[in-house]
Order: C-alpha cells, then sequence, then structure tokens
C-alpha cells in the first residue's frame, strides 16, 4: 500500500502542494508588487498636492500683487484727474474773474460819460469836457488796480 500510495497518491499530492506553493508565491509576490505601486502611487500624489499648493500660493501672491498695482494705478490716476479739475475750475474762474472785471471797468466807464454828461450840461467847453472825463477814468482805474492786487 505504500508503495501504491508513494507512486501514485503522494505525487500527486505534491503536486497540488506545490502548484498552491506556486499560487501563493505568485499572490504574495503581486501583492508586495501593488502595495509598491501604491506607495508610489501615493508618494506621486503627494508631489502633486505640493506642487498644486505652491502654484496656487503663487497665484495668490501675483493676484495681490496685480491687484495692489491696480489701486495704486487707480488712486493715481483719480488723484491726476482730480488735480486737472481743479485746475480747470481755478483757470474758468480766473476768466469769470476778468470777463466780470472787464464787464463791471465797461458798465463803469458809461456810467461816468453819462454822469460827465450830466454836469457838464451846461459847460460848453469840450476841453472841460475831457477833462472831467480823463480825471473820472483815472479814480476808476486806480481802485480797480488795488482791488487787483
Amino acid at each position: 500500500m505504500v508503495f501504491v500510495l508513494a507512486k501514485w497518491v503522494y505525487p500527486v499530492f505534491m503536486r497540488i502542494i506545490d502548484e498552491r506553493e506556486a499560487k501563493i508565491e505568485a499572490s504574495t509576490k503581486a501583492a508586495d508588487e501593488a502595495k509598491a505601486a501604491a506607495e508610489k502611487a501615493e508618494a506621486g500624489v503627494e508631489a502633486e498636492l505640493k506642487k498644486a499648493r505652491t502654484a496656487a500660493a503663487d497665484i495668490v501672491a501675483t493676484a495681490k500683487t496685480e491687484a495692489t498695482a491696480a489701486i495704486e494705478k487707480a488712486e493715481k490716476d483719480a488723484k491726476t484727474r482730480s488735480e486737472r479739475i481743479v485746475a480747470d475750475a481755478h483757470e474758468s474762474l480766473g476768466k469769470e474773474v476778468l470777463k466780470a472785471r472787464e464787464s463791471l471797468k465797461k458798465d463803469t466807464l458809461e456810467l461816468v460819460k453819462q454822469a460827465a454828461g450830466i454836469a457838464t450840461a451846461h459847460v460848453a467847453d469840450s476841453k472841460l469836457d475831457n477833462a472831467v472825463l480823463k480825471k473820472s477814468l483815472d479814480s476808476v482805474q486806480h481802485p480797480m488796480k488795488e482791488a487787483k492786487s
């Protein structure tokens, strides 16, 4: 019986055991390879996350810098524009003051002429009329010069 077992039964058992052992070794090797691949993939994911975080930080820093530059430019433009508006207003005001002075001078001269005409209506001398008019004009121009300065 030992001979029959050794000739036909034991070799079949040994072959089955060897096949199982080979399958177990192959499964263990595959598990080790899968574990190594998972660790490698995890390291790759960590590296990519680190790169993404660095890129995001750079983008945020660039956006902050650009926003600050845009704000400074807008403030500078607003200041320049307001200064220009103020300068234009001063210039316009100066022109209006000059027009008002000219109009006032013209109206004053007209009133002086009328007053001189009334005052000299009884005097027929044109020299006296011109002298009174000149004196009136001089007296009107001197207060205007003092008002300008």
